[in-house]
């Protein structure tokens, strides 16, 4: 089952598209991650889960909310550039249906293998807090634990089989989702 979707996911990959169509695929991916996943992941937890389950909401501190606010920001720049040099490096989109045509590993892919991942759990679970919801900071945790499967399984595999190799040696010498700093 498991090299049956890995397999799917390589051919669906290798379709080249030119910037128009990258472009276009741009706007489900928008509606998902900006409007869907936010929805499911901090609106339904707030306003139903917290109150069903009987949470208190968090209450942070002006430090706690400023530093909260700051780790959503730094995510939100992580997840931004590397959706970026995806599209004009790669020559695609974090989505399968437009994957890069190129192998990325410059920054931010030279300090991690997954600096969207990586962004996006900083600001999730950042946002999570700063509205203050149990539930959120749970189901941010459980997206981001099945998000990570995902490409620990799947997506890793898919890119050895198209990039042989180079992504072999690129894995060897990247951290997986926490980046390196130097």
């Amino acid at each position: 089952m498991k090299d049956k979707i890995i397999q799917k996911v390589v051919e669906v990959s290798k379709n080249k598209k030119d910037k128009k169509e990258r472009l276009t695929s741009f706007i489900p991916q928008f509606v998902f991650f900006l409007i869907i996943l936010p929805s499911i992941l901090f609106i339904i937890p707030y306003f139903f889960f917290d109150k069903w389950i009987g949470f208190e909401k968090i209450n942070l501190n002006t430090w706690a909310y400023i530093l909260f606010s700051i780790i959503a920001f730094i995510g939100w720049i992580f997840a931004i550039w590397s959706i970026i040099v995806q599209f004009k490096l790669g020559k695609g989109t974090p989505m399968p249906i437009m994957a890069t045509q190129k192998l990325v590993i410059k920054k931010p892919y030279s300090m991690s293998r997954n600096p969207m991942a990586f962004g996006t759990l900083l600001l999730y679970i950042a946002i999570s807090f700063l509205i203050g919801s149990v539930s959120a900071i749970i189901m941010s945790l459980l997206f981001m634990a099945i998000l990570l499967t995902y490409i620990k399984i799947i997506e890793e595999k898919e890119l050895e089989i198209r990039f042989g190799q180079e992504y072999v040696e690129y894995k060897k010498k990247t951290p997986f989702l926490f980046p390196k700093l130097t």
